[in-house]
């Protein structure tokens, strides 16, 4: 017999909260799209950025669940970010 999750995990709330996502994208339509679509599956964006650099400051601030990133974005592109952002997370010298 297959036991229920609340029962495997009695501690859990009942009521789930959201999953707090922050968005990253240079193109106002495709953040909107995003946000509509995420919004509507009963996520919430805590956050939006237009360029890599602005995605590195924010996600330091807000601490989001899931990042949904561009990669290729202008002045620092969402990889350059990502990596910033890991190597910071291990070092005591983050900018």
């Amino acid at each position: 017999m297959i036991e229920p999750l609340d029962a495997l995990y009695p501690e859990k709330k009942t009521e789930q909260e959201p999953i707090r996502i922050m968005l990253a994208d240079d193109h106002l339509s495709v953040r909107e799209g995003y946000r509509l679509l995420l919004t509507l599956s009963g996520m919430e964006v805590i956050a939006e950025a237009s360029s890599g650099r602005q995605a590195y400051t924010l996600y330091r601030r807000v601490q989001p669940d899931i990042v949904v990133m561009d990669i290729s974005m202008e002045e620092m592109d969402g990889l350059e970010s990502l990596l910033l952002q890991t190597v910071c997370t291990f070092s005591d010298n983050a900018p």
